[in-house]
C-alpha cells in the first residue's frame, strides 16, 4: 500500500466533507494519523473564510475525540509494547520524568504542529488522568485552531504565509525559549528562597 497516496486520499475527502471532514480527520490525527489538521483547514478556511471558525471549533472538537482514542490506544497497547523493549527500572524511570513534565511536554506538544498523537497515547501510557489530557486538548488545541481560523476570519489571503509549515521552527524554538525561561526562574526563586 502506497502510505502518501492514502493521506492525499484521506486529506482529499476531508475537504469534500467540509467541517465533518475537518472534524474526523482532527480526530483521526489525535491518535494515529499523520495528516495535520491544519494541512487541509487553513486553505478551506482562506477558501471559505465565513466559514473559518466552524472549521477551528470542529478540528478541537475532533481533537479532544482523538485524544480520548489515543489515550486509551496508549492505556491498552502501550504499556505492554514498551515493556517489551525496556528493563522495568528505565520504564518506571521514563514514566516518572513523564508525569513530573507533562504539562511542559503539553504545551510543546499542542501549541506546535508537532504531532499530537505522541502526546496522547502517551498519555494513556504513562498513567495520566483522561480528564487532565481532554482539558488541555480543549486549551491548547483549541488555541491553535481556532487562533488560525479567526486568524483568517479576520484577516483573509493576507495571514495566510504566517499559517504555512516554515513557521513551525520558529514556533517550536519560542515555545522553548519560554519554557527554558520559566524553570530559570523557578531555579533562581527556589535559590533564593533557600538563602
Amino acid at each position: 500500500m502506497d502510505w502518501g497516496a492514502f493521506v492525499q486520499t484521506a486529506g482529499g475527502l476531508a475537504q469534500e466533507y467540509g467541517a465533518l471532514g475537518i472534524f474526523l480527520l482532527a480526530t483521526a490525527e489525535a491518535c494515529f494519523f499523520p495528516l495535520a489538521p491544519d494541512a487541509i483547514m487553513i486553505p478551506m478556511a482562506i477558501a471559505y473564510p465565513h466559514l473559518a471558525p466552524v472549521l477551528g471549533l470542529c478540528a478541537t472538537l475532533g481533537s479532544i475525540v482523538g485524544s480520548g482514542l489515543g489515550f486509551l490506544i496508549g492505556k491498552t497497547a502501550g504499556r505492554p509494547v514498551l515493556m517489551f523493549f525496556l528493563k522495568k527500572e528505565r520504564f518506571n524511570w521514563l514514566e516518572n520524568l513523564f508525569q513530573e513534565h507533562d504539562l511542559k511536554i503539553l504545551a510543546v506538544f499542542g501549541l506546535t504542529p508537532l504531532p499530537w498523537k505522541i502526546f496522547s497515547i502517551a498519555s494513556g501510557l504513562f498513567g495520566m488522568r483522561l480528564r487532565v489530557l481532554l482539558i488541555a486538548t480543549a486549551i491548547l488545541r483549541g488555541i491553535r485552531f481556532n487562533a488560525e481560523s479567526l486568524a483568517i476570519f479576520f484577516f483573509g489571503e493576507d495571514i495566510r504565509k504566517f499559517l504555512t509549515i516554515e513557521q513551525a521552527p520558529y514556533i517550536f524554538a519560542l515555545i522553548v525559549a519560554l519554557l527554558l525561561g520559566y524553570m530559570v526562574f523557578r531555579f533562581i526563586r527556589h535559590r533564593s528562597k533557600q538563602d
